[in-house]
């Protein structure tokens, strides 16, 4: 199973739209490459600021 924002998030932030494929990903924050804003990959709210607007989530389902 690969570990990637790309898979549990939209592609780009809720602020400015910074592109979360090139950001860094640290258990479960997200660090927008951009202004530096962190959000939680299992619920979408931002865990560091500039950001104020949660990112959508969608379930997934790893099949083995």
């Amino acid at each position: 199973m690969r570990n990637s924002v790309e898979e549990n998030t939209r592609l780009l932030g809720t602020h400015v739209g910074g592109p979360f494929a090139k950001g860094t990903l640290e258990g479960y924050e997200v660090e927008c490459p951009w202004h530096g804003s962190k959000f939680d990959v299992r619920t979408g709210e931002p865990t560091r600021s500039p950001a104020t607007r949660a990112e959508p989530t969608y379930e997934i389902k790893v099949v083995c």
